[in-house]
């Protein structure tokens, strides 16, 4: 399981309880840890604030042990401006709990951890490595987490709400497990993070789960292929502007014939365009993909998935960003994988290719 993260909301939640008195007992159920829950959990909670703001955004945590309760908490490094406050509004009667923590998991004491439900300013104290709340799970997408008086910057797409869609090349989440790279699993190491911030947009829903493809469950009776999570790219409170969708590749490793896949990838679109009419919805054909081990051995059968796709974005008059040229290739690419075997992207990587998205945005948005 998820020992790292485990351990650490435990020793959190500790700390609330601590503060609240309140007579709860929540560590047991964050043991019981999803990985798809994991990734689909990646979004703002957002209320559909008029005009622009900065909003907030973060990641949900199921309380098993406490059904109608969940854990919802964000990371100010993740963020694309400082936050040295936060604006939250707690819409259920009841009492909510706010934690604050180091680095190193300890916790920051709060001048205040229970609030009753309204909007308030809580300061953000120096230091802080990540805030949680322990809310109610129907008004996590109703908390309207925003930074007071923050604006974001002007660009062709600052304020807009941004949705994600892929595999493990594009999710977040995965880092809080042993066996992980912490580091190329971070936010703030995604390709899309680099786009998303380049542009001033706020993340909405990143439901990028890991061993999926267009119609390929990450197990068996998951039911999380693209093509059940590619209507589930919104929250309750709003549905996402742009919408960036990068994936393909598991189908290919499944051995699936690429008339097939892109078919399959056809209905994906078209299910979007359905669901999200108002959403501008880009395509990325992948970067090298391949390990120092591998080498070129998947280069042909790469292009091929990329061809696909630029024929479901013309076909289907969606957006299309080039990422094949960011520049990792065959020969270099031991230098922007996790290892030797490995096909997934490390830090590097993952900016290299950040790089490309930033530049193939520019050409179709400016």
């Amino acid at each position: 399981m998820r020992k790292v993260w485990k351990k650490k909301l435990i020793c959190l939640t500790a700390a609330v309880l601590a503060i609240s008195g309140a007579g709860r007992s929540f560590g047991a159920a964050l043991a019981i840890y999803g990985v798809g829950a994991a990734f689909r959990a990646v979004f703002t909670a957002e209320s559909g604030t008029a005009g622009k703001t900065v909003s907030l955004w973060g990641h949900k945590v199921v309380n098993d042990e406490d059904p109608g309760r969940s854990y919802y908490y964000l990371v100010p490094a993740e963020q694309f401006h400082p936050v040295p406050s936060i604006e939250v509004t707690f819409v259920k009667d009841g009492s909510h709990y706010v934690w604050a923590a180091s680095s190193d998991g300890s916790n920051i004491p709060l001048s205040k951890s229970v609030y009753e439900k309204g909007t308030y300013e809580i300061p953000v104290p120096a230091g802080t490595s990540e805030i949680g709340f322990n809310v109610y799970t129907s008004e996590v997408d109703l908390l309207n987490l925003h930074i007071p008086g923050a604006v974001p910057a002007e660009t062709s797409h600052s304020g807009r709400y941004l949705s994600i869609l892929g595999d493990s090349f594009s999710a977040s989440d995965a880092w809080r497990s042993d066996d992980n790279d912490r580091d190329a699993y971070t936010a703030l190491t995604k390709w899309w993070f680099a786009a998303a911030k380049t542009y001033d947009m706020n993340i909405l829903v990143n439901n990028s789960v890991s061993a999926t493809g267009i119609n390929l469950d990450s197990r068996q009776g998951a039911g999380d292929s693209g093509l059940v999570r590619c209507t589930a790219l919104h929250t309750a409170a709003r549905t996402p502007d742009d919408i960036f969708v990068l994936m393909g590749v598991n189908d290919m490793f499944a051995g699936k014939d690429f008339s097939v896949i892109q078919s399959e990838y056809g209905q994906m679109a078209a299910a979007m365009k359905t669901r999200y009419p108002n959403a501008s919805i880009t395509l990325f054909t992948y970067p090298f993909v391949g390990s120092a081990a591998s080498g070129g051995s998947f280069t042909a059968d790469v292009q091929a998935l990329n061809d696909v796709i630029r024929r479901v974005a013309a076909e289907n008059n969606l957006g299309l960003v080039d990422l094949s040229g960011s520049g990792i290739t065959a020969e270099n690419v031991g230098s922007y994988t996790r290892s030797y075997t490995d096909i997934h992207y490390n830090r590097a990587g993952q900016e290299l290719i950040g790089r490309a998205a930033v530049t193939g945005l520019k050409n179709i948005w400016n």
